[in-house]
């Protein structure tokens, strides 16, 4: 009975270890990017006469936001997005409103101090999320540039 009390208190103290590793290793990884301070960071690009926006609340570890995509012609493909950080790479899902029908995609992207990369590669559909098929093989592409919040 002592033995398996003094295993089960040695579980427990190593788990608790981990949990505070965990939480110290995401608080340097934070300070190791110190343009992912908490707070707001936008985006803007404009190709073409099409607009690319993106704009991030950070808090800790969490990232919420828009994500919009305005063509010249037709209508915008605007976004709100809610996720994780880790490091500088934001995993997310996006629900978009496309045609009048709500789409839930999965939004991968990387933050840098200039600017905020995209992940595209192929997706498929999964209980109703878009998801990557695999995103060791996807391709961080749509630079947008950093800019001022308003």
């Amino acid at each position: 009975m002592r033995n398996t009390i003094l295993v089960l208190i040695a579980v427990l103290s190593l788990n608790s270890c981990k949990k505070e590793k965990k939480a110290t290793m995401q608080k340097n990884a934070m300070q190791n990017e110190s343009f992912l301070t908490n707070g707001k960071h936008c985006f803007y690009s404009k190709i073409e006469d099409n607009n690319l926006i993106l704009d991030a609340t950070i808090k800790n570890d969490s990232i919420t936001g828009n994500y919009d995509y305005i063509p010249k012609n037709g209508k915008p493909n605007k976004g709100i997005f809610v996720g994780t950080l880790e490091g500088n790479i934001a995993n997310t899902i996006c629900e978009f409103t496309q045609n009048d029908k709500k789409i839930k995609e999965e939004l991968i992207f990387k933050l840098s101090k200039d600017k905020v990369s995209i992940l595209g590669g192929e997706k498929e559909e999964k209980n109703g999320v878009w998801r990557f098929q695999n995103k060791n093989n996807g391709i961080y592409m749509n630079d947008i540039p950093r800019r001022n919040c308003n």
